[in-house]
């Protein structure tokens, strides 16, 4: 809970603070009032925009059916390529989505960046996923508080580049530090049957 709650927003955050207009948000603010908006944010988020609405489909449903059948590796790519493509028509309704812009030359090129990262945190929640014992309470705070933690920063194409980037680095980590396995366990059977190896 450490942290997915205090150390994972605050690296996201961090990405946006050397951006021009990254400090604004902050300037002024006591401690105290962002802490509490922070956790407003994480709650109200967690409820409806990346927690519980997601994360029972996601890591509830679907990934210990693709760990059971295709292993943590291919199972996490997988759920990472549909994840990504889920957000799909955000990109294509909501005007500059994650910075897009507009038309299929400004959103192209941004949602390929964005299915890269839900690929990579794809490979990072399944590692928390095995590690936590398929808590889908824990991943909904996990997926919660990544997206409360970008809240903070100047919604520009430049900072969700960064944030992207940062998705790669931690799935890196996670692969590297792993050896792949990303918490797996030979046997396991989260929904019945026996595990890939």
């Amino acid at each position: 809970y450490l942290l997915s709650g205090m150390v994972w927003p605050a690296v996201v955050v961090g990405c946006g603070l050397w951006l021009p207009g990254g400090r604004d948000a902050f300037a002024g603010r006591p401690a105290a009032a962002v802490l509490v908006t922070y956790i407003s944010q994480l709650v109200l988020i967690m409820l409806g925009g990346g927690g519980f609405n997601e994360e029972p489909g996601w890591r509830g449903f679907a990934l210990p059916r693709l760990q059971r059948t295709a292993g943590p590796l291919k199972g996490s790519l997988v759920l990472g390529l549909l994840w990504g493509l889920w957000h799909l028509s955000l990109y294509v309704y909501t005007p500059n989505y994650n910075g897009a812009g507009a038309g299929f030359a400004g959103i192209a090129p941004m949602f390929l960046a964005f299915m890269v990262c839900t690929t990579a945190l794809s490979f990072v929640f399944t590692w928390l996923y095995n590690t936590v014992a398929g808590s889908v309470f824990f991943l909904a705070f996990a997926h919660a508080s990544f997206n409360a933690g970008t809240m903070w920063a100047p919604a520009t194409r430049t900072y969700d580049l960064a944030v992207f980037g940062l998705a790669v680095i931690a799935a890196a980590a996670v692969l590297i530090g792993t050896r792949g396995r990303l918490g797996w366990k030979a046997g396991r059977t989260d929904t019945g049957g026996t595990a890939a190896t």
